[in-house]
């Protein structure tokens, strides 16, 4: 995997077929999900698609961004994100932000993509993201302006852009503080989408619990709203928060705050469950290393392609060595010859295993 990287990384990387260099990160993916490749090696790994221009190649790097879309909230993405928007400033920079005559369908898709995935705390679409980074850095009286702008229109689509795109916390405060301008339902509609977009943030958080009763939208029941709050945070300090603020809402030993406790615990669990899996994927974890204690390979019937590039068929015979480095903490057992072994830096070993006259059934041990 070493010198994939090393020659995708190199001005050569064209001469490995377009399939083939998506075929490297859709298997490479594969590996990092059966605990079988370090995630920080298939970070290395994407880090050449800043220069890939073509669409094909990069298909299989939207599928996976589409697969873990939602643990993109979770605090410990924040390290992925910018590298992905590195990635993606890369791409565009040599296809560019703007269309030209002369392109063809795949540039158009893989700029459209590149750019979308780029904003993934924005919407979608070049007219939203524009429309919602100019609100993100609006002042009040520019929001005070597309308020009013609502209640001529009643236009639930821009309210929702409105809710969505804030990112001062003064204003998002001040949506929850003008209930008396909105019905019930709107009031609801509001309450939820800061819930939904913004109460991950602190201060946002810490405010509605100290203002709950004042707040809280009358359509729902406390304890919905409650739950709603749960849902829509992502660490253990914040549930935490709203059990110590249940704790003192509610009379000890009743119901709701029984069920209110169990949601919350139900909510770490899952919490625990997706940072296990963001951190697998996106992030080194050492807890994973301690709990492996052997990986064997299972190459049959037709997965050796997935170890290393070859025609996996009886009938084609090759010549060819196989070398793996690893840390000199584990030991490594192959079916073939061992030829040679060396210590390297950073306290590696590299084992070069014997060339064979026919391609035999391959195992390895670590």
């Amino acid at each position: 995997m070493e010198r994939i990287i090393y020659y995708l990384s190199s001005q050569e990387y064209r001469n490995i077929h377009v399939l083939n260099r998506a075929q490297i990160i859709d298997d490479a993916y594969a590996f990092l999900l059966e605990d079988q490749l370090d995630s920080s090696v298939f970070m290395n790994l994407i880090n050449y698609l800043k220069r890939e221009r073509d669409y094909v190649a990069w298909r299989p790097m939207f599928r996976i961004l589409r697969r873990n879309q939602k643990y993109f909230s979770l605090p410990e993405s924040k390290g992925f994100k910018p590298y992905m928007v590195e990635i993606f400033d890369g791409v565009l920079q040599h296809v560019g932000y703007e269309e030209n005559f002369d392109d063809d369908d795949l540039t158009k898709i893989l700029r459209l993509e590149a750019t979308k995935w780029a904003c993934t705390v924005v919407p979608q679409w070049w007219h939203d993201w524009t429309y919602c980074f100019g609100l993100a850095v609006a002042n009040k009286t520019i929001w005070n302006k597309m308020l009013e702008l609502y209640h001529r229109t009643s236009d639930k689509k821009l309210l929702k852009t409105l809710i969505n795109c804030a990112e001062n916390p003064d204003i998002i405060i001040s949506y929850l503080n003008i209930t008396a301008l909105f019905n019930h339902e709107q009031h609801a509609l509001i309450f939820n989408l800061i819930l939904e977009n913004h109460v991950r943030n602190n201060l946002v958080l810490d405010y509605i619990l100290t203002n709950f009763d004042f707040i809280y939208p009358r359509l729902h029941s406390t304890t919905l709203t409650i739950h709603n709050i749960i849902q829509n945070v992502f660490s253990n300090e914040q549930l935490s928060k709203v059990k110590r603020f249940a704790e003192t809402y509610f009379h000890q030993g009743s119901n709701s705050l029984s069920n209110i406790v169990n949601l919350i615990e139900k909510r770490k669990n899952y919490l625990k469950e997706s940072v296990d899996i963001v951190t697998k994927r996106f992030g080194k974890s050492q807890t994973l290393i301690d709990l492996i204690q052997l990986a064997a390979t299972h190459l049959m019937p037709n997965k050796a392609r997935r170890m290393f590039p070859c025609w996996d068929e009886p009938a084609i015979k090759a010549y060819f060595m196989i070398s793996v480095m690893y840390h000199q903490n584990y030991t490594v057992l192959s079916n073939w010859p061992n030829r040679e072994q060396y210590k390297v830096k950073n306290d590696m070993i590299w084992t070069h295993f014997d060339r064979l006259l026919q391609c035999p059934l391959i195992s390895w041990e670590l």
